[in-house]
């Protein structure tokens, strides 16, 4: 019986479960991604705005607000990339 190939580090090579689908299909995750990440960027951004005008501290806020930009900024680059090809 022959191994499985595992999808860890597949990027673009088309192993594992995300390198079989179509580049439509893949830009239908990415886009379903971005709109939760958009989410929960804006619920992060409401929240440290929230901190700072009550006064209390906000580093924390602002640790989460800036991962979700990130992920969110990642997200759309990734699914840019595959709408271009």
């Amino acid at each position: 019986m022959a191994a499985r190939s595992s999808s860890a580090g597949a990027g673009k090579s088309g192993s594992g479960w995300w390198g079989r689908q179509s580049n439509e299909r893949k830009s239908e995750h990415l886009e379903t991604l971005m709109g939760l990440l958009g989410f929960f960027t804006v619920v992060a951004f409401v929240a440290t705005v929230w901190a700072e005008l009550t006064g209390k501290p906000a580093l924390a806020e602002v640790g989460v607000l800036v991962a979700f930009l990130a992920a969110l900024y990642v997200t759309y680059r990734s699914w840019r990339d595959y709408n271009d090809s």
